[in-house]
């Protein structure tokens, strides 16, 4: 008997510098407050200037509630020089999906362009530990602004299936900082070989 992709409790390896984000629906607003002004803090240096902890702070709870638009099972805002803000987002959550759809199909859907697609997206068939998996490297336009302006973002997702689970395991990442592409394409392959998942208990 097959189980749904929701129903897994999952687990991925935490680079150093990662910040697990706050995605419970019933959190509130001042909770989150509270959070990323504890964590922004906690990151920083004693002596750090007030504006560099209050931009931190802000940046973390603008990432938590940006994640939680998209309901992940795991989120994680990477920042590795933390006075810098964030430099990568880290997510994974489960999609429903045809228990028979399959790795061919996932490269043709993840391997199409969008309209806000900056070139055509790379995709990579490969075995994970845990399943089959497709790897697609997409640049695209972020939201614009009344100006016309809007930041060029790179992500990587990785789409695995998982024998006897109905559904799709989605590890994204996510960043501005093309500068950076070469490591963090690297950071994620070694993140998405480390994604583990367990069955809940009858």
């Amino acid at each position: 008997m097959s189980i749904a992709i929701t129903d897994l409790n999952v687990d991925i390896g935490v680079p150093g510098g990662a910040i697990q984000l706050p995605v419970e629906a019933s959190l509130s607003p001042a909770d989150l407050e509270s959070w990323a002004e504890s964590v922004a803090f906690s990151r920083l240096a004693p002596n750090t200037p007030r504006d560099v902890v209050a931009a931190l702070s802000e940046a973390l709870l603008t990432a938590a509630a940006d994640s939680r638009t998209r309901s992940p099972a795991l989120a994680f805002s990477f920042c590795p020089q933390p006075e810098h803000g964030e430099l990568a987002r880290i997510e994974v959550r489960g999609l429903k999906a045809d228990a028979g759809l399959t790795v061919e199909e996932l490269a043709d859907y993840f391997g199409t362009a969008l309209s806000i697609s900056l070139e055509q997206p790379e995709t990579t068939r490969g075995e994970l530990p845990i399943g089959q998996a497709v790897r697609a490297r997409h640049r695209f336009q972020g939201s614009i602004d009344e100006f016309g302006d809007g930041p060029v973002l790179q992500t990587v997702a990785y789409a695995i299936r998982t024998e006897g689970v109905d559904g799709v395991l989605l590890f994204t990442m996510t960043w501005q900082a093309l500068f950076f592409s070469d490591e963090l394409f690297e950071l994620a392959d070694k993140l998405a070989a480390t994604l583990q998942y367990t069955r809940p208990r009858r």
